[in-house]
């Protein structure tokens, strides 16, 4: 985990890893979204933890700008991409439902939320073997 999270390496071997796939992991350091991504080019979004480290005590003292977050992630990802964020508790993910609700009004985003692939993994720890998942899909 340590090599993953704090050496150049380490993360260059997973954005590499990831890249091949089309996924765009948050890793550690929110915000900035990765400005070297072009707009309309990637096919998930994958945010483990973000829904409950995002509200949390802000990383490095600085607040994430949540609304950004969800706006840039509508423009890097192609139609019928994927946006999948993971909390640790239901909570978690109602609470970031608010945020993604309330962007979706202001910045009048084209995310729906994919219902199905929040039942098909009820209860705790269900997927991925932690949490509770949410997934919004950009729609044209």
């Amino acid at each position: 985990k340590e090599f993953y999270i704090y050496t150049e390496e380490g993360k260059q071997f997973l954005k590499d890893l990831f890249s091949q796939a089309n996924i765009e992991a948050y890793v550690r350091v929110l915000p900035p979204y990765p400005e070297q991504i072009n707009n309309e080019s990637i096919d998930y979004v994958v945010a483990i933890n973000a829904a409950f480290e995002l509200m949390a005590t802000p990383y490095q003292g600085k607040p994430a700008d949540i609304e950004g977050i969800i706006t840039e992630t509508h423009k890097k990802l192609k139609n019928n991409g994927s946006f999948i964020v993971q909390g640790l508790t239901s909570n978690d993910i109602d609470l970031f439902r608010m945020h993604v609700c309330d962007a979706i009004k202001k910045k009048k985003l084209s995310f729906e939320e994919d219902y199905e692939f929040l039942g098909s993994l009820e209860g705790p720890f269900s997927f991925a073997g932690m949490g509770y998942w949410a997934r919004w899909e950009k729609k044209k």
